[in-house]
């Protein structure tokens, strides 16, 4: 059956056609009902009676959809209309990796992209317990911006894990041994053989479509798709890569081949680790290409080996340009000497001697000038080295003699400690898991403890514990601690700090190493306050501690505080961050370690050395990872950081149903929907994305159409409330300096600053839209104000500190965060809207929302890793669950006005351990 243009089913108008396959035509169409071009895939009627190809099909549309992926096809609906059974899809305006491959020569950087973008695709089916089994080039599209899609899991298999298998698709379908199905030259081994497949045959048929590209002929060849499966099911080995391409590097040829094991034991075990090697592979391929460039640069430099040290303040070295993973050899300058004396004889020997004496007189200038301030350098290629593999670690620390590593690793939802040897792959429990969450490891000074931060997930009071690395039971030192310990050098005293939840102040504090004899060394006042981990100088003199401050914006300096006690003083130069995780020095004091982000990468943090006392700045790390904590070895060689990926999206969920929900935004790499999301009255959501560099307010429609950037000015515009009549929209921005209360019309226009403060956050607006409720700070401490929508002086609501005000929808009632002096923690209270004393106090800790008949809060609660929503009556009724999701954890979350959707932010996060070397 061949449509013809014009044709209608049902809502969609046939425009052209696109393409034909096994499974069916398919055609461009216009989606009349909301305007949009969309993809339909018909089933001929001829075989749509067949009962396993109509369940193929079905089971297409059901895999397919169940994924939200930004490199998976989005699956808008299956329908029968009029006998014709079809699945709308997105349009995809591209062309397959075939057509790609027939049109030029990819480069070894194209291939590895589509290899990543697939791969990526793939590792979430694969989380989903789908198998596409029919990789391959046509099933591969390129759209014009670069983005990869992966089609047709008309041959997807769900695996026996899976707990949403549908019955009424025929079981032999599913897992029938002895029926073939996919493309055989893509097949694997045990596919071709008719077994049981499982993940790894996705991981062959994308090593055959990577062989095939760069070498432009597939590793199995024959006549006939016979002798093709013959060859796959013998013992030959395709020929090496290299044999057709000389630009394949070794890495690559590596990772196809582990691809291609007939085995499949031998093959990678998991898409993910192939995922992992191919962004190394890419890395390192960039980080060639720039070595490859770096001669070009050398004559400015001026330099000899004789004169590093005036190379080191003159310029960053090749390795600080290169980034985080540069592995590449490096091109010394007289090796870029020697190639211009091949290429340029006449007139050498006069310009060589002129550049000889130039070059050692500048060095011994530079040098003499610069002397002991010189700004950090790197003059060796750094050297990255995984530990840990399963995307499960969250903390980690290294002994000092770089032996040890111990970490965190999370999983369903608990936090268990772990040890392992550098040297070897060996992993060894030493605390089981739990519900709670460790905040800070560090080892003793002798190695025989380990000391950690453990505490319930929330807002709560942490203790630090001792625990002897050889096994034994915890230990109880220090309760009322927000950071991890710093060493003392003689090991006698730890340094933390202390940021008591609702109290006026914050501290730097000083220890014995059993816990005893604490001493206050400097304090902030609120709402200012240390942050982060601390570092005690090699010298013993001085701790290095980050601040978290709000005057002229929200930024995080690095200060020193003498150890005896007494005034901080500002490490000069070092510029003003958004975020500083862990301090550590250099053995020899030259120079600060730490994981921060810079201004303008809120939710991106690297690693930077910062000379002290300078205050000079260098990157350690450069790269699309983000860094967490840095742990030293005594020596300064070496040091284990956890590397990861926190990918951040926007979804929209009809009556909160999980099977239903629809991802809006991209989640690789981008970070949408970070903080705050609302819903307009007439169904768009507003939403802060932090796609542009920035934190911005924007507006999409909750079908993904009609994105608009409502913001433009200030780094960070964040927490966004509607007025009930749409007119508004009220948010907190920092375009001003500090962070205080703005209003600007629906439409972005007509900005008005309606508060002055510099930590004016979190407005909501009340239902009659004439107050907005907010939290600021008076006195030092959290309070919640309001003030008109207009604008005018803010009132303070209560007298106890808090902070997260949420009006209730009949706008009687606030609810917020509250601290508990007594229980000694943050607990959520409901107070009238007029202000006073709280007349309901829940226990769960995290931020809520109201039900529409403001007769019950709504919270998000982690079960086995995953985040759900939870409907708590005012009347202290029994929880009901409301959402179904079965995978990832919930930032922020909004009902629409008529309560028949859920926006909602949700983020999973990837992340191992991994050790650097050779970083200066």
């Amino acid at each position: 059956m061949t449509l013809a243009p014009g044709t209608r089913l049902g809502r969609y108008e046939i425009r052209s056609k696109l393409g034909e396959g096994g499974m069916g035509e398919v055609y461009l169409a216009q989606d009349t009902k909301l305007d949009r071009k969309v993809a339909l895939k018909i089933l001929p009627t001829d075989v749509a009676s067949h009962r396993d190809r109509m369940s193929r099909f079905v089971q297409e549309a059901k895999a397919a959809s169940a994924l939200n992926h930004p490199n998976i096809i989005t699956i808008h609906e299956i329908e029968q209309i009029d006998s014709v059974n079809f699945i709308a899809t997105e349009f995809i305006d591209g062309e397959t990796l075939r057509e790609r491959m027939r049109s030029a020569p990819m480069s070894i950087a194209e291939v590895l992209d589509v290899a990543i973008q697939t791969a990526s695709a793939l590792s979430a089916a694969h989380a989903a317990n789908i198998v596409h089994r029919d990789i391959k080039p046509e099933n591969i599209m390129l759209r014009g911006d670069g983005i990869v899609k992966v089609l047709d899991f008309g041959l997807a298999k769900l695996t026996a894990e899976s707990a949403t298998v549908d019955t009424q698709v025929p079981t032999r379908f599913k897992t029938d041994p002895g029926t073939v199905v996919g493309t055989a030259i893509y097949m694997s081994p045990e596919q071709a053989r008719g077994m049981p497949v499982d993940a790894r045959t996705d991981i062959f048929s994308l090593g055959v479509v990577l062989y095939e590209v760069v070498a432009g002929r597939l590793p199995f060849e024959g006549s006939t798709s016979g002798e093709v499966l013959a060859a796959i099911l013998s013992e030959k080995k395709p020929q090496p890569l290299a044999r057709y391409s000389r630009e394949v590097p070794a890495d690559l040829e590596r990772i196809v081949s582990k691809t291609l094991r007939k085995n499949r034991d031998e093959r990678y075990q998991s898409i993910k680790d192939l995922l992992i090697d191919l962004k190394d592979c890419e890395r390192e391929l960039e980080q060639a290409q720039l070595e490859r460039r770096a001669p070009a640069e050398l004559p400015a430099r001026a330099t000899t080996e004789a004169s590093e040290p005036a190379m080191a303040d003159t310029a960053p070295t090749q390795a600080a340009r290169m980034g985080a993973d540069s592995t590449a050899p490096t091109t010394s300058s007289a090796e870029y000497i020697v190639s211009q004396i091949k290429s340029h004889k006449r007139g050498i020997a006069i310009a060589l001697a002129a550049l000889i004496v130039i070059a050692g007189g500048l060095g011994f200038w530079l040098y003499r000038l610069i002397g002991q301030n010189k700004a950090p350098s790197s003059s060796q290629a750094m050297k990255i080295t995984r530990l840990t593999s399963t995307g499960k670690s969250r903390l980690a620390v290294i002994s000092a003699d770089g032996k040890y590593v111990v970490h965190v690793i999370e999983d369903a939802g608990k936090q268990s400690l772990w040890m392992r040897q550098t040297a070897i792959e060996s992993n060894v429990q030493i605390l089981a898991p739990a519900d709670g969450s460790f905040g800070g490891l560090t080892f003793s000074r002798d190695g025989n403890y380990i000391y950690y931060i453990w505490g319930q997930r929330g807002p709560v009071v942490q203790t630090l514990y001792q625990l002897p690395v050889l096994g034994g039971e915890p230990r109880k030192l220090i309760t009322d601690i927000a950071s991890a310990v710093t060493f003392s050098p003689d090991g006698k005293q730890v340094s933390f700090v202390r940021n008591p939840p609702g109290a006026a102040q914050s501290a730097l504090m000083s220890a014995n190493a059993d816990g005893s004899g604490e001493k206050t060394l400097a304090t902030r006042k609120q709402p200012d306050e240390y942050v982060g981990t601390p570092a005690w100088s090699p010298d013993g003199k001085t701790i290095a501690v980050p601040v978290h401050g709000w005057s002229g914006g929200e930024h995080v300096d690095v200060v020193v505080v003498p150890a005896a006690g007494g005034q901080e003083k500002p490490v000069v130069g070092t510029q003003r961050w958004i975020r500083v995780g862990q301090l550590a020095w250099l053995a020899d004091g030259s120079a600060l370690l730490m994981d921060a982000a810079e201004q303008n990468s809120y939710f991106g943090s690297q690693l930077y050395e910062v000379s002290y006392p300078g205050g000079q700045m260098r990157r350690v790390t450069n790269d699309l990872n983000n860094y967490g904590g840095v742990s030293l070895t005594e020596d300064s060689s070496a040091l284990v950081t956890v590397q990861g990926d926190t990918p951040t999206s926007l979804w929209v969920a009809p009556e909160g149903k999980a099977e239903r929900a629809r991802q809006l935004s991209p989640g690789t790499g981008n970070y949408e929907g970070i903080v705050g999301v609302d819903w307009t009255p007439d169904g768009k959501v507003i939403f802060t994305s932090y796609a542009g560099g920035r934190a911005q307010l924007w507006t999409i429609g909750a079908d993904a159409s009609g994105r608009k950037q409502l913001t433009v000015d200030g780094q960070f515009n964040l927490w966004p409330a509607v007025s009930p009549d749409g007119k508004y929209i009220v948010f907190s921005s920092n375009r001003s300096g500090g962070y205080s209360i703005w209003r600007m019309d629906a439409d972005g226009g007509n900005e008005r600053q309606l508060t002055h403060g510099d930590s004016d956050i979190q407005p909501k607006i009340s239902p009659d839209g004439k107050w907005v409720v907010y939290t600021g700070t008076r006195e030092g401490k959290n309070v919640i104000l309001k003030v008109s929508i207009e604008g005018g002086e803010p009132v303070q609501v209560t007298p106890h500190p808090g902070h997260a005000p949420v009006i209730s929808p009949d706008g009687k009632w606030i609810v917020f965060h509250m601290w508990d002096e007594g229980a000694k923690k943050f607990r959520q209270a409901v107070m009238p809207f007029e202000g006073g004393e709280p007349v309901k106090i829940f226990d769960h800790p995290w931020d809520p929302t109201w039900s529409r008949d403001s007769r019950g809060l709504i919270y998000k609660e982690a079960q086995g890793g995953v985040d759900n929503l939870w409907l708590q009556p005012l009347d202290g009724g029994k929880p009901k669950q409301l959402t179904n999701f079965t995978s990832d954890q919930i930032w922020w979350w909004a009902w629409s006005r008529d309560g028949k959707q859920l926006a909602l932010s949700r983020y999973s996060t990837t992340s191992d351990v991994v050790l650097i070397s050779d970083f200066r």
